[in-house]
């Protein structure tokens, strides 16, 4: 079925109701787990429970808390200028991909404004503890990085 401008409207709607849903979501589960801190779940061999990270991934202590705030800003000021490049241009693949990060980068952000660090809240036991917006930076990086390479071949 070729593209049209009210499909491709259409995908972009779609894109942003996700990832609205998903940060929506993230936030929500942050706050959850924020204000039942003493709250383990255990799902077999998924924990959650409330972290706080203040460092940055994987707890990597580079900078202090105002640095990686100010990266953090400066981060999704440019995912949010490539994102309005795609959809300007109409790359429905990128603008999906950069919603997801622009999702993470946001959410992540809110949270050291709010609670000093990176709310984290699934804890697989062998891997540092994480949450909804890592899981959209990983994909989102991951679907630009094959998006990118598909390009240049």
């Amino acid at each position: 079925m070729p593209e049209t401008k009210n499909t491709k409207f259409s995908w972009l709607t779609l894109i942003f109701i996700i990832a609205a849903t998903l940060l929506v979501g993230d936030v929500f589960l942050k706050k959850y787990f924020y204000l039942n801190q003493n709250l383990n779940l255990n799902l077999g061999n998924i924990n959650f429970h409330f972290t706080l990270n203040q460092d940055l991934s994987w707890g990597l202590k580079i900078f202090n808390q105002p640095t990686i705030i100010i990266l953090s800003v400066i981060v999704t000021i440019t995912i949010l200028y490539f994102l309005a490049l795609s959809a300007r241009k109409e790359k429905i693949s990128y603008c999906l991909f950069l919603s997801l990060l622009f999702v993470g980068a946001v959410s992540n952000l809110y949270d050291r404004f709010f609670y000093g660090g990176v709310a984290d809240y699934i804890d697989l036991s062998w891997w540092p503890v994480f949450n909804l917006a890592d899981i959209t930076i990983t994909i989102g990086t991951i679907g630009l990085v094959v998006l990118l390479l598909r390009q240049k071949n």
